[in-house]
């Protein structure tokens, strides 16, 4: 199971961590997993799974 950070996260998504604050209500977004009060890491395979479910661009 790899870990990723919140600005790797943002990154796949090429948006900021703002914007990703703000899509943690949408459904099938990756539950945080919190290593210590501010440490937060998100697993890659939920990551790639929510990413595959998103809709596509024309």
């Amino acid at each position: 199971m790899e870990l990723i950070t919140t600005e790797e996260f943002a990154r796949m998504l090429s948006t900021s961590k703002s914007s990703l604050y703000r899509l943690r209500g949408s459904a099938g977004f990756p539950k945080p997993i919190y290593l210590n009060n501010k440490s937060v890491r998100y697993r890659l395979d939920e990551i790639i799974e929510f990413i595959n479910k998103l809709p596509r661009e024309r």
